[in-house]
């Protein structure tokens, strides 16, 4: 049987990616935050507001390492919590005034890990690898 190295691979590719994340986090001046961090905002960004459980199926973090980092992302003024008005025993998480303040700075940080992440891809060849890992996450997601 042929061997395969795509976890390897994917495994190194993240720690390189944070890694450079965190340093062009740095050269756009954002220190509020590091890139572990931005996953979250990330996928806060385009919402207002989100469940915690949610939360934690778009960032694929369990729930207990994200109720930590959510608590000092709240003691850092980066993101709200608030009690769901539907279901009490829910929080719901949203950006704060002062994450939503460095907008422009995020924008151009995550322009350029993605410009370099995707360097000398083809179109067709980026859309395919997104395509490829997508499946791959959807495969783990479902063990």
């Amino acid at each position: 049987m042929k061997k395969h190295y795509g976890g390897t691979l994917i495994s190194q590719i993240k720690q390189l990616q944070d890694r450079a994340f965190n340093k062009i986090l740095k050269d756009e001046g954002i220190f509020e935050f590091n890139g572990q961090q931005g996953r979250i905002l990330f996928a806060l960004w385009k919402n207002e507001k989100i469940p915690l459980i949610e939360l934690s199926k778009r960032t694929s973090l369990a729930k207990t390492t994200l109720s930590a980092m959510v608590e000092r992302m709240k003691n850092d003024d980066l993101v709200i919590v608030e009690e769901s008005p539907e279901d009490k025993r829910s929080i719901l998480i949203s950006l704060s005034a002062k994450t939503l303040s460095l907008e422009d700075k995020i924008i151009r940080a995550t322009e350029r890990i993605t410009g370099i992440f995707y360097k000398g891809f083809t179109e067709e060849e980026a859309t395919e690898l997104d395509k490829l890992l997508s499946k791959i996450k959807e495969n783990l997601y479902n063990e």
